[in-house]
């Protein structure tokens, strides 16, 4: 009977050479090398610290910072919130971030080597499980597939970004799933199929998009066993229930999600005409095919205006067509013999469909993480073209001397220089600054990197005493402010953070005013503009205005503490003070936990000329949060009043606060 996967060519011959011998009776050495391998293209990521969105996982997120504390507030919330954003469900991986900081607090680079242990790992699984797929081919075939998948420089991203772990873990997990499966087709036992539903929802609850495995897994099944039909089906249908129950879960019981798209994120959620979406889809396609050859440059975003959007009439488009057509139409013609590279070009497409922006545009067009499961497949057709090339058979292997070197030197010309690129790359992964530094001039036309790098060095010259660097950055924060206006000029977000730039950062108000007005025009029910403005008229000493871009504010997000805060003391300044007591009394009802609106109180009643009045808001305030000034105030007050045990009450409590208050004012 004909063995799945390889009809064609027969089964491998009995006469090996001594060292592949050898190598078969200690197929460990495999393993070893390959997690040596791993250590050392990662290892120069501990010194990394953090980078673009790791703040969604690790520092300064304030729910990882609780510690194991918060594992079941993790299980029932979303995966990401900031601002007005509430989106995603991706568990696991915050629960080793939590996990992390009870043993050791935020330690960046022990959060690295655990994400390059973790993708050691998860080449050691992989090359059992493509040991377990190819069970007829010659170890050297699994070993060769994993180091070329393992060197990609594709997967800096997803190994030197800490964010990046629901990828590592998502596809850790499918391993394990897939080779549990197949202990399952061996064995028939329940508990692993059990096991498998297991290690299934572990998938789900690390990377949700990684659920399209519930069809990799029964088209593995096809091409590497006899399993019949009906069980195949049976297996996708089970697996694709575990997909319905974690989207119904996910639906109903966790919070809204909340996540709207930007056009300069991708401008095909905007975009209805089928003709250019299906162009650009597989223009798409194209570039990603070209990032697998030959990956460079490597960029940290993509976004509008970096992918055209063109049609199908495109040179790209066209060339993209033919080859993918030709691709099908190949793994269809050897699907029936289960032909190794029908297996890859599926696996490949039904991968990259979620990526192509055909039906569900992806944020940031393309992205280099998308490619990181999908490369197992040009890894596969790699090496298999390198033994044809050699005219060698990967199952029936009994090479010349000549042959074997030839294969052994033809992986070596790949594997130098992509571990190169790797070490290299993760060095630009060191932190926020070196990554937009690297990058910045190859992404010249992308809107959110312009805009990233700009926010970053305003937070920079805030910070460093340095003029000259002072200098240098104002002038690179335009430039690319300006840049990113230029690509995409009716931006809301550059805009306001423009007008913030120079309000806050350059006290230059009147620049200002032109970018919030210009924000409102574009985004008429966005309060930031309007607090901006409401600021920005307050310090020109325009309260009139000031009072109605604040009060407008405040109609668009009533439970901001912020803005209720501001507009009350204007109101109060202007003589409106039944208005400001009124507003504070909102805030109180909003966040009990704030000191803020007691402190307006009692300013106001002091104000008035009425201290005694003023002081049970303020030690209510320092019973909320300790003040020094403000304990030293109510102290001074009560030694006027002869009450000495008040006196030294807030006085040892001034004494205490002011140590940390100092502390914290050196490190800033």
């Amino acid at each position: 009977m004909k063995k799945p996967g390889h009809q064609q060519s027969g089964r491998p011959g009995p006469e090996l050479k001594p060292l592949l011998n050898s190598s078969i009776k200690n197929q460990w050495i495999y393993g070893l090398i390959i997690i040596l391998f791993t250590l050392v293209l990662y290892g120069n990521t501990v010194r990394n610290k953090y980078a673009v969105d790791d703040h969604l996982v690790t520092f300064p997120n304030e729910q990882i910072a609780q510690g194991i504390k918060a594992i079941p507030e993790i299980l029932t919330t979303r995966y990401a919130k900031e601002e007005q954003l509430t989106y995603g469900y991706r568990p696991l991986v915050k629960i080793t971030y939590a996990i992390e900081y009870e043993i050791w607090g935020f330690k960046p680079g022990r959060s690295h080597a655990i994400n390059a242990l973790i993708y050691a790992f998860t080449g050691l699984l992989l090359f059992r499980l493509l040991r377990k797929l190819l069970k007829d081919y010659h170890p050297l075939f699994a070993f060769l597939v994993t180091l070329l998948f393992i060197a990609h420089p594709i997967h800096t991203e997803v190994v030197a970004s800490l964010k990046n772990r629901d990828e590592l873990l998502g596809f850790f997990f499918n391993v394990v799933t897939m080779i549990l499966l197949f202990r399952f087709v061996e064995t028939r036992k329940i508990r692993y199929i059990l096991l498998c539903a297991l290690t299934f929802v572990l998938v789900l609850s690390s990377k949700p998009t990684a659920a399209i495995f519930f069809i990799i897994y029964p088209l593995a099944l096809y091409f590497f066993t006899d399993v019949k039909a009906r069980p195949l089906v049976y297996s996708a249908i089970a697996f694709f229930g575990l997909v319905l129950l974690f989207l119904v879960f996910t639906r109903f019981v966790l919070p809204e999600n909340v996540r709207p798209v930007q056009y300069y994120e991708n401008p095909l959620f905007f975009e209805t005409n089928l003709w250019l979406r299906a162009g650009t889809g597989f223009y798409i396609l194209l570039y990603y095919l070209r990032l697998l050859l030959f990956p460079h440059p490597l960029r940290f975003y993509y976004g509008y205006d970096m992918i055209p959007v063109v049609n199908l009439a495109n040179g790209w488009v066209i060339l993209s067509i033919l080859i993918h057509v030709a691709m099908l139409a190949y793994a269809i013609y050897k699907f029936r013999k289960k032909h190794i590279l029908s297996f890859a070009i599926f696996y490949y497409l039904l991968m990259m469909a979620m990526y192509s922006n055909f039906v569900l545009p992806s944020p940031g067009i393309i992205a280099e993480r998308y490619l990181y499961v999908s490369s197992l497949a040009f890894s596969l057709v790699v090496v298999y073209f390198i033994f044809k090339l050699y005219r060698t058979s990967p199952f029936r292997f009994n090479p010349s001397k000549g042959s074997l070197a030839g294969i052994l030197i033809t992986c070596m010309i790949l594997l130098v220089p992509y571990s190169v690129w790797t070490v290299n790359r993760n060095k630009d992964w060191k932190n926020y600054m070196t990554l937009y530094e690297k990058d910045l001039p190859r992404l010249g036309q992308s809107v959110k990197a312009n805009v990233l790098y700009a926010s970053l060095l305003t937070s920079e010259v805030s910070e460093t005493m340095d003029m000259e660097k002072q200098a240098r950055w104002i002038g690179l924060i335009k430039k690319h402010y300006d840049q990113a206006l230029k690509i995409y000029p009716d931006n809301f977000e550059v805009l306001n953070n423009y007008g913030s730039f120079y309000a806050y950062t350059l006290g230059e108000l009147p620049t200002a005013i032109p970018y919030f007005n210009k924000a409102i025009q574009l985004e008429p029910r966005r309060p930031e503009p309007y607090y901006n403005l409401g600021y920005t008229y307050k310090i020109l000493g325009d309260t009139a205005r000031a009072i109605s871009n604040y009060r407008m504010a405040n109609q668009l997000m009533p439970s901001s503490v912020a803005i209720k805060s501001d507009l009350a003391n204007l109101y109060y300044a202007s003589d409106s003070l039944v208005q400001a007591i009124q507003l504070n009394r909102e805030v109180i009802e909003i966040d009990t936990g704030t000191a803020i609106p007691y402190i307006n109180l009692g300013n106001y009643m002091a104000g008035l000329g009425d201290t005694a009045r003023a002081i049970p808001y303020w030690e209510k305030a320092v019973s909320i949060q300790p003040e020094y000034r403000l304990c030293m105030k109510i102290s001074w007050y009560y030694l006027q009043q002869m009450d000495s045990v008040r006196t030294w009450q807030y006085y040892n409590m001034a004494q205490k606060v002011k140590p940390r208050m100092t502390r914290d004012e050196e490190k800033r």
